[in-house]
């Protein structure tokens, strides 16, 4: 949970460089082994106002990864999910 809170604060900061890469590369890699058919996710720690922080920053800007980044079983999660694709 601190590992994603720490990202999002990276996300925040409105600088691009190699930081942000990291958490865009890392967050790739969470949704391919979601893809892959991991059962455990680690995305569930994952704060949801990074939704939109990844979308702005990063080239991971498809309403298929922005679904399998939110966790759509919560009312928050879909409200979420649906603003982050909204505004691709």
């Amino acid at each position: 949970a601190n590992l994603f809170l720490l990202m999002a604060s990276i996300l925040g900061a409105k600088t691009a460089g190699t930081h942000t890469q990291f958490v865009q590369w890392f967050m790739e890699e969470c949704v391919d082994c979601l893809e892959q058919g991991s059962h455990s996710s680690i995305l569930q720690f994952m704060p949801f106002s990074m939704v939109s922080e990844l979308v702005k920053v990063s080239t991971m800007s498809s309403p298929k990864i922005v679904l399998a980044i939110t966790d759509l079983t919560l009312p928050l999660g879909r409200r979420v999910a649906a603003k982050a694709i909204a505004a691709l």
